[in-house]
């Protein structure tokens, strides 16, 4: 049985392979048709990245008849062996209603597991609906952290989505874990929603001594969208 295993996993790896090579026509003739044939080969038998590739295919109509309900299908079956880029498409067809039911909850879900990995989209996908009535999902946030460069930690989107994260857990000594640290980083580069939420957390002192100057003022700087504020004369 494991001999066996071990052979399909193989060969799964193999018509994936394929899969790419007549997709993007590298030392082959580019034909949809055969890539299609040969992620479904893999996708079958199970290989995450094949059932992702299927999904695109039956999204955008390559190599098979355009069908948006079977993509959703195919992206589930990668999401939920923890592919971020098919959870990054799934919880995008969810949002929109495309192929399945609208549904912002799961839309939420599936993005959210994405932007766990680090998927950069879902945090942008996920702006359109934070400011619903949604209770995010539960996160190792630390584990989250991981999944960013450095870099990425100064980008004011991240930091806002970490913030946002953040508002899940129960305050803690460690200022990671404090929403107002990340909304703090992302209200000094002008992020206008990070903005309003700091001015929240500093009107009832969530995290943050209470301070309704501070929280005046950062509500001033989210209302009039200055980009370029004066936080340091706090």
């Amino acid at each position: 049985m494991f001999i066996a295993d071990k052979t399909a996993k193989k060969l799964s790896h193999a018509h994936y392979f394929l899969g790419q090579k007549c997709a993007s026509g590298q030392g082959i003739e580019q034909s949809y048709r055969l890539a299609y044939h040969h992620y479904h080969r893999a996708a079958a038998a199970g290989h995450l990245g094949a059932q992702y590739e299927l999904g695109l295919l039956y999204l955008s109509g390559l190599g098979v008849t355009q069908n948006t309900a079977k993509a959703a299908t195919w992206y589930k079956k990668s999401a939920m062996q923890g592919y971020g880029e098919a959870q990054l498409s799934l919880g995008k067809l969810y949002l929109s209603g495309s192929g399945v039911p609208q549904d912002d909850e799961l839309a939420y879900y599936w993005l959210s597991k994405a932007a766990a990995q680090g998927v950069r989209e879902a945090l942008l996908q996920l702006w359109k609906i934070t400011e619903k009535d949604i209770p995010p999902p539960r996160f190792d946030l630390d584990s989250m952290i991981t999944y960013y460069e450095l870099d990425d930690l100064d980008d004011p989107d991240v930091q806002f989505w970490l913030g946002i994260q953040a508002s899940c857990f129960i305050y803690s000594q460690s200022t990671l874990l404090q929403p107002a640290t990340w909304f703090s980083k992302a209200a000094k580069q002008g992020h206008r929603s990070a903005q309003y939420r700091l001015a929240i957390h500093y009107a009832l002192g969530l995290g943050v001594s209470q301070s309704s100057s501070k929280a005046d003022f950062w509500y001033h700087q989210a209302a009039t969208h200055d980009s370029s504020p004066t936080w340091q004369q706090l």
